[in-house]
Order: C-alpha cells, then sequence, then structure tokens
C-alpha cells in the first residue's frame, strides 16, 4: 500500500497567495509542471554577481547558508542561501523533507554560475532536510542537502545578514528575452503611472496591469512587486500571443513601485522577463500596519465580523494563523460550518477583513457550493486515456482503489485518535476508463458517461475526471482544478479534473483528485494551517485541515465542531 503521506498532491507554493483553484503536479525527480514562481526580483539579481566557490565547468550546487546541523527558529522564515555551477541553469528548487516549498528562473542566460537565496516561509518544529535543486538548460540536475533543526527558543544561525536587513540594491528597468519569448507591459510604460481603483468591499485600492507574451507559447505569466509576487494567470489556451490582466493591490497603496514580470514555457526552453518602474496615482500611501493582533485580540474581532456580517453570534470560533513572508498576506484565519452555510473569514494584519459565505450541499442558482466536509461521498472517477503516457487500464483502476483505501485509512485513524466510533468522512470510489477521448481537449459530459462507461453520474455525489495525456490537452499548464461544489442531489457535470503526463504522474493523480480539490470543494483554500492541531501554516501535503474543517474541538464539549448540534456555540 502506498504511504498515505506520498498520496498527497506536492503542491508548488512559495509567496504565491493568490488563492487559486488551478494546481500542478511536481515530482522530486522530474522537472515539476508549471506555475512558476517566475525569475528572481531587483533584489536578488545582486547575487547573481557574488563571488562563487564552485567552478564554472562542473555541474554542482552548494547551500552556503544556513549551515548544516544549524538551529533555527519555529517560524521565522528563513532565506536559504545557495550557489551553482557547471550552467547555464533555467531552475532551482527549494525542497524541504522531499516537498518543494520555492522555485525560482534563473533569468540571466548563458551564465555557468549563478548565487542567489529561497525562502523557507514560517519552518514548523522538528529536524528538516533542506534541499536545493539546480537544472541546466540541458535538463541535467544537481542537488545539495543539509539537516536543519527548528525548535522553539532556538536563534537561527544565519552568517550572511537576511535580505531584509541589508540595504536594497537600487532597482534597474529592463528586459531579458531567451528562446524568441518576449514580454511587455500594454498599459504603462517604464516610470509611468498607474492609476487605483478602490475595492469597495476589500476597502484596499487594486490596479491592473495588462502585460502581453508573444513570440513563444507559455505556460503563465506571473508580476511581482518590489520582489514579491502579487498576481499571476494561466495561458490554459496555450494562446500565441497571450494577453493578461493582472489584478494587483499595491500593499503601501499610492506611490512609487517596481514592477516585475516574468513568463516561461512548458520545456523551459523559452522565458522572458520585463522590469519597469511605476508610480501609482489615486490612493493615499498607507501608513505602516500595526503589529499583528494576539489570538485572543483576533478572536474576539473576528467574532465581531461573524455578528456583523451574517447575524451570527460565534463564541468559539476555530481560528489559527497564517505567517506570511509577504506582511500584506498574513492573517488569522477562521472558518465555521453552520446549517447548510459554509462562512470564511481572513483577518488582516492592518484590521481589515475578507469575507465569504457559501450554501453547503445544495442546489444554487448562481455562485459554486461547498461540499461539507463530513459524512460519506460517492465519488466516479473515469480516466480518459489519450493513448500516449504509457499508463494502462489496470494501471489507473488499481492505483485508484490503493490510493482510495489508504486516504480512508487515514481518516479511520484519526477517527481512532480522537475517540471517535465511526470516521468523520469516508469516500465510496468507483472507476471507469475511457479511450480514446470523445472530444480531445474538452471534459466529459454527463451523456459520454453513461454512453461510454455504463454508469449514471446522477447516482454519485461528485465526478472527477483524471486525464491520461502527456500534451494535458485540456489543462494546459494545470496539473487539477475545483470545478464545481456539491449540489447534495446527485451531480450533472465534472466537479474535479486531473492529469497524469507521464507513468510516474499516476501515483499522484488520485491524491490530486480525491484529497487536494476535493479539499478546495470542502472550503479548503492555500493559506489555510494543516496538521493534526492545525496549526503547520503550508500546503495540505501529508494531513488535511483538521481544525478549520471542524474536526477539533473549539468549545470544549469534547464534540468536534462539524459533528455538534451547537458548533462553535453559535447562535
Amino acid at each position: 500500500m502506498l504511504n498515505p503521506t506520498r498520496i498527497h498532491f506536492l503542491l508548488i507554493i512559495s509567496t504565491i497567495l493568490v488563492i487559486s483553484l488551478a494546481c500542478n503536479l511536481t515530482s522530486n525527480l522530474t522537472p515539476p509542471t508549471p506555475n512558476y514562481v517566475m525569475p528572481t526580483s531587483a533584489e536578488a539579481f545582486s547575487w547573481a554577481t557574488a563571488t562563487i566557490s564552485l567552478p564554472a565547468d562542473v555541474l554542482a550546487v552548494q547551500i552556503t547558508n544556513p549551515t548544516g546541523g544549524a538551529q533555527v527558529a519555529v517560524g521565522k522564515t528563513i532565506e536559504v542561501y545557495f550557489q551553482a555551477g557547471g550552467g547555464p541553469f533555467v531552475e532551482f528548487d527549494l525542497l524541504v523533507d522531499g516537498n518543494q516549498v520555492t522555485q525560482i528562473i534563473d533569468t540571466i542566460p548563458n551564465t555557468p554560475q549563478f548565487s542567489g537565496y529561497m525562502l523557507w516561509p514560517a519552518p514548523t518544529e522538528g529536524s528538516h532536510k533542506v534541499t536545493v535543486v539546480a537544472w541546466t538548460l540541458e535538463k541535467q540536475t544537481a542537488q545539495a542537502e543539509i539537516d536543519v533543526l527548528v525548535g522553539e527558543g532556538a536563534v537561527a544561525q544565519q552568517s550572511t545578514q537576511p535580505i531584509s536587513q541589508q540595504p536594497t540594491p537600487l532597482p534597474t528597468s529592463g528586459s531579458v528575452s531567451v528562446g524568441g519569448m518576449q514580454i511587455q507591459f500594454l498599459n504603462v510604460a517604464d516610470g509611468g503611472n498607474l492609476p487605483a481603483t478602490m475595492d469597495e468591499k476589500q476597502g484596499k485600492p487594486f490596479v491592473t496591469a495588462q502585460v502581453e507574451v508573444s513570440g513563444a507559447v507559455c505556460v503563465a505569466v506571473q508580476l511581482q512587486e518590489d520582489g514579491v509576487v502579487v498576481a499571476s494567470a494561466d495561458n490554459t489556451g496555450q494562446a500565441s500571443p497571450f494577453q493578461a490582466e493582472l489584478i494587483w493591490y499595491p500593499r503601501r497603496g499610492g506611490g512609487e513601485y517596481v514592477l516585475f514580470v516574468g513568463a516561461g514555457d512548458a520545456n523551459k526552453q523559452a522565458w522572458a522577463t520585463s522590469q519597469i518602474r511605476v508610480t501609482v496615482t489615486g490612493a493615499p500611501a498607507f501608513t505602516p500596519s500595526p503589529p499583528p493582533p494576539e489570538q485572543q485580540e483576533a478572536s474576539q474581532l473576528i467574532t465581531q465580523k461573524y455578528m456583523e456580517l451574517w447575524k451570527l453570534d460565534v463564541p468559539y470560533p476555530a481560528l489559527r494563523r497564517f505567517d506570511s513572508p509577504d506582511p500584506a498576506a498574513a492573517a488569522w484565519i477562521s472558518a465555521a460550518y453552520i446549517g447548510g452555510q459554509f462562512y470564511t473569514l481572513n483577518l488582516f494584519d492592518d484590521r481589515h477583513v475578507g469575507s465569504s459565505s457559501n450554501p453547503m450541499n445544495q442546489p444554487v442558482t448562481e455562485g459554486n457550493p461547498t461540499c461539507r466536509p463530513a459524512g460519506t461521498y460517492r465519488i466516479l472517477v473515469v480516466f480518459v486515456d489519450y493513448g500516449n503516457t504509457g499508463i494502462s487500464r489496470e494501471t489507473a483502476l488499481n492505483t485508484l482503489q490503493t490510493v482510495t483505501a489508504a486516504i480512508n485509512a487515514q481518516y479511520v485513524d484519526f477517527a481512532k485518535q480522537h475517540g471517535l466510533a465511526t470516521p468523520i468522512l469516508q469516500l465510496q470510489v468507483t472507476g471507469a476508463y475511457v479511450s480514446p477521448p470523445p472530444a480531445p481537449g474538452k471534459l466529459i459530459t454527463i451523456a459520454q458517461v453513461k454512453s461510454l462507461t455504463g454508469y449514471d453520474p446522477v447516482q454519485f455525489d461528485l465526478l472527477a475526471e483524471g486525464d491520461l495525456d502527456a500534451k494535458n490537452t485540456y489543462g494546459g499548464a494545470a496539473g487539477g482544478r475545483a470545478m464545481y461544489g456539491c449540489t447534495g442531489s446527485g451531480t450533472q457535470k465534472v466537479n474535479l479534473w486531473g492529469n497524469a503526463a507521464a507513468a510516474y504522474d499516476m501515483e499522484y493523480l488520485p491524491g490530486t483528485l480525491l484529497i487536494h480539490e476535493l479539499d478546495h470543494l470542502m472550503g479548503w483554500a492555500h493559506d489555510w494551517p494543516c496538521g493534526p492541531e492545525g496549526s503547520r501554516p503550508e500546503v495540505c501535503n501529508e494531513e488535511p485541515p483538521y481544525l478549520l474543517f471542524g474536526w477539533l474541538d473549539t468549545n470544549g464539549d469534547g464534540v468536534p465542531e462539524i459533528l455538534a448540534p451547537n458548533p462553535y456555540m453559535a447562535k
């Protein structure tokens, strides 16, 4: 049986905090499928010319800071410095315990040596293996590993002064074009102005940056503000030229910024970047944010917001902190599943609040219903084989059943550990197989499922499509998507989609569908803390977000909130 921790989708994430339902599969031994964390910002360019001790003609990578065996503090973002020789390089990956945390693209072409850093946000307590992997233009790899101990009260033993404390190099404007790809801003030039518009719901100004990628097909484009990723767009239609409108919330309000936009192709043979200075107009400059509220204050403010927004008295909210290298994204997060409605609140450090509310397990005339993270779900998984991956029908169906059993076993173990007679969640999964695809590049329809498999999707709660397609004809840059939630009366469309582009992806595809994307349908977002006590501020690669899913007791009555007749003591 597969280890349950291996069946989870390994999400590429670092400082990207745009909540998106388009996700990608990765493997520790093969180049990850993009979305990219796009090329390094202006601050990082200075490190590309630092003194490098590794030879230029031998492929090697070295972690220079922290050193092996270093002790670092819990929750403190660590800047992992590295250098590499033997390039030119196209990509560097930072992994912690085998899970990818950060990825950058080398935007300086034809350089045999490189020096830079990647962020490891909010490390969790314990011993961790930190790995940096370097990819060359010829797809060769080298890696370096160190062991780091994270413990309460430990002091980060970084010999290099953190980037945040170093003088910031004066950003310069310019562009890079490799492999014929070009990128440009359409609605602003270097030194120009970008007008802001007030988002009344968020209470913050936003700006639209229009960009165009030409010369080669990109998989995505990404926008950075002063080195922090603030917006991105996937080129799902594989258009060339590709135009995108990137919505950006300036973190300091009005004033001067350095904007950096980058794009790359699927084969890592072409990429482009452009960097300009702009001034945001029509909005006042923000004053520095106050210190983040402590948990008691955050709980009181969250309780007030439940009352203000929805007339709900929630005295014991499920609440956890999300710390981010981007101060504008750091927040206290609360979620509540009450009656037939799902509620979520994000209390940011400047005290503004983001909120949403969706019906659960019922038909809706607009929007997207949420699936309650409890009970038994009947799921039909249809594999659509394009015939180009080498994955057989038997392998796909057998792997699906093996992974399903491992997922259900994990939920049974959680129930036993918390004294519950039955698991909170169980999946009844049926597999089917279709080849060739009835309409390449399109999702399978209800009528096609019935005629080609003999199963009626209406008899299931959810329909999942797993494409076996080396070209990822439907998904493009994405490896998985949560399409539509639970109506409580059978499914009428594809709810979950994922793709396996090669045989090694097959191990991850069922977990992508049945854990990562299904968790999205149940309300989970990428900034939700996960783990046994809901305290790990990272992607749920190993365990679901138990706390915010209501699987833990927050009001002291000994009953998980998702099972309680009066969850959170709400009125």
